[in-house]
């Protein structure tokens, strides 16, 4: 287990502070108990904890794992394999669990998955053994309040939990966070009408907190042999939200996307 504690920047003369822990669990592909695999690491949560996990070790836990040789293979995806130079049976899977397929490369297809834009409908090869992929949760939002109920339950302890993905952006190399599943909070804060340093008009300023947990999240977790698929923010403050939410609660109207618009007015 690390610990990371981060000094943020006064503000208004009084400092904040809040730690970031990345909890070590071991490597799996059978199904477990989610809640009691985080227990065993034997950290010692406190109140207003969030809590923030890979999607992949949520998938594995609830099963979403499939083997590709045993995945039968549709004129559609022989068609789009050979175009994108992929293979037919992983092309398969990802127009399955795709929502909609705006394109592709060699190798990977655009996908809407869930409201996000991802390549290959989020399915994943890395960090699983060979011949297997790992899809999304099946209900990210239902699994996220499940955690935070057992913690709530079982410990009487009030967490927060933040599902997330690791994620490539338009124009940046390397990877970032983005987070596919919040419970507890307001996973987007709304700024417009509120007033900048110079008293102008904010007009579309909307805070993403749960994509930047699921990014502090990334960070610590890593992308390859580290195992540290669990990271535990200490002292940052959140705005609370008791009712359930969906994917629609994180995701922006592709009318007002500005990169689906672009696209879209070529």
């Amino acid at each position: 287990m690390t610990n990371t504690s981060i000094q943020s920047l006064e503000r208004n003369k009084v400092a904040s502070r809040f730690e970031v822990f990345a909890l070590r669990l071991p490597p799996r592909i059978q199904p477990f108990d989610l809640y009691e695999a985080i227990l065993k690491t034997n950290f010692r949560f406190k109140q207003n904890d969030i809590v923030i996990v890979s999607s992949k070790f949520v998938s594995i836990s609830e099963g979403a794992v499939v083997q590709i040789d045993k995945i039968r293979v549709s004129h559609k995806a022989k068609v789009t394999a050979k175009k994108f130079q992929m293979d037919e049976k992983l092309t398969e899977l990802v127009l399955r669990e795709a929502d909609q397929v705006y394109g592709g490369i060699p190798g990977f297809l655009l996908c809407k998955k869930n409201g996000m834009l991802c390549p290959n409908a989020g399915i994943d090869k890395s960090n699983i053994p060979r011949g297997y992929a790992v899809l999304y949760p099946h209900l990210p939002f239902e699994s996220a309040d499940k955690l935070r109920l057992n913690f709530i339950n079982n410990n009487r302890l009030k967490l927060f939990v933040v599902i997330s993905d690791s994620r490539l952006m338009p124009g940046r190399l390397g990877t970032t966070g983005i987070a596919i599943a919040v419970s507890g909070f307001k996973p987007v804060i709304d700024h417009r009408g509120e007033q900048d340093l110079f008293g102008n008009i904010l007009r579309v300023t909307m805070r993403a907190v749960a994509d930047g947990l699921a990014s502090v999240g990334v960070a610590l977790m890593g992308e390859g042999r580290e195992s540290t698929p669990v990271v535990v923010v200490r002292g940052f403050e959140v705005n609370e939200e008791d009712r359930k939410m969906n994917w629609q609660d994180l995701a922006i109207d592709p009318l007002e996307d500005i990169y689906i618009r672009s696209f879209k007015s070529k």
